[in-house]
């Protein structure tokens, strides 16, 4: 009857813990304090063609770098197949440390934003309409 127990609980414990690790995919991550953020007008899924659009350090811009973390802290993984158009943006994010993180952006009017690691082309996520529509206005903003 222990063993039964013992058995029962460790297999509780495995669930609560590959669970947690489940969840934690379905979000995007920030590793460190941001420094930068390039914004490029997109050429397809090819980054290094695509042209510099607007850049905003930590010295020059908080308020796009605030947006920008609170647009990868609200990102959720979307399930399924991913078939979607091409970017609009891509997005470099430069850390402290001087690493990078790069994303595919895209942007829809009065709708949801989207973003797509460069690394894994397979996920999308989605964040929320309000913070797609700061992006937007402080991309026209800056653009004028």
């Amino acid at each position: 009857m222990k063993k039964i127990m013992r058995l029962g609980i460790a297999l509780l414990l495995m669930s609560v813990v590959l669970l947690g690790c489940q969840q934690q995919d379905n979000k995007l991550e920030l590793k460190r304090e941001i420094k930068e953020v390039n914004i490029f007008k997109s050429n397809k899924f090819k980054k290094e063609n695509s042209v510099l659009f607007i850049s905003f350090s930590n010295t020059n811009d908080t308020e796009i770098l605030e947006i920008v973390k609170n647009i990868i802290n609200d990102a959720i993984k979307q399930e399924g197949i991913v078939d979607i158009t091409e970017p609009d943006y891509d997005l470099e994010i430069i850390y402290e440390d001087d690493s990078t993180k790069e994303l595919y952006l895209w942007l829809l009017e009065g709708g949801i934003g989207s973003l797509m690691e460069v690394e894994d082309t397979h996920t999308v996520y989605n964040f929320s309409e309000e913070l797609n529509n700061e992006l937007i206005d402080l991309i026209e903003l800056d653009e004028n």
